[in-house]
């Protein structure tokens, strides 16, 4: 079943939208493993589930997904807040296994997704991003190889380095990590950074370099793969994964 519901968001003091996906079956004891997919700027959190190609896969899997709406926040600040506001709801309100929640995204929302996995290390047991900006903002990379700085990062240099993943991604110590990227993707160096800062850390995690660009294709081909790692790390028998697959 996949729906498109309302929750009352504190975090924004507004009513939001999101997605979910729940399995027909029945679930598990203890509950399926829950999942935050994360969304690219200029998305939504129905962009997935309107296309057709990654319905289709959605509907196979064997967890439930959520799929909140971002806006273009880079899920920063009451953003971010929203992110553990929709994990606490599927808690309470879905068929779900807390100690099995993961996150990850594509693009802002694999930005997204490992910023919330660093500063809320205890919600989630792994984490995942396509094409993300796991390097930004940094004002030292050429701008074929980085984003620009849209408002919601702000013009402080102490805030952007406050901001970047490889910051803080020693917090990532302990949790099955999966990183995609391609080779022509403006993302890729960012991504080279972001992996040689895991390895210099220690801290083991999946690393994979696609063809193609940072654009929507490489999404339709990437996410499933990214699914794949997720679902097999999440599904894990004590929810406490440390394995890469």
């Amino acid at each position: 079943m996949i729906e498109t519901r309302e929750c009352n968001c504190g975090a924004l003091a507004k009513v939001w939208p999101y997605s979910v996906f729940i399995p027909d079956e029945a679930a598990p004891p203890g509950g399926w493993p829950v999942l935050l997919v994360l969304h690219g700027a200029g998305r939504n959190h129905r962009t997935v589930i309107d296309a057709p190609e990654l319905r289709a896969d959605i509907e196979r899997r064997r967890l439930v997904i959520v799929f909140p709406n971002g806006a273009v926040s880079f899920y920063l600040a009451h953003y971010q807040s929203m992110l553990a506001e929709l994990l606490a709801l599927a808690g309470a309100t879905l068929p779900v296994d807390r100690r099995r929640a993961g996150i990850c995204g594509w693009s802002m929302g694999g930005f997204g997704a490992v910023r919330f996995a660093e500063d809320f290390p205890e919600q989630i047991v792994a984490v995942g991003s396509l094409i993300g900006l796991l390097d930004y903002p940094n004002p030292a990379l050429p701008a074929e190889q980085n984003y620009g700085f849209p408002p919601v990062v702000g013009t402080d240099p102490a805030h952007w380095q406050a901001v970047n993943c490889m910051t803080n991604a020693a917090r990532l110590r302990g949790r099955p990590v999966g990183i995609m990227t391609a080779h022509g993707a403006f993302d890729y160096r960012m991504n080279v950074n972001f992996h040689e800062r895991l390895e210099a850390l220690g801290i083991a995690h999946r690393y994979e370099v696609m063809k193609g660009a940072h654009d929507w294709p490489t999404v339709a081909r990437g996410l499933p793969r990214l699914l794949d790692f997720m679902a097999t790390v999440l599904d894990a028998r004590s929810g406490l994964a440390t394995g890469i697959p």
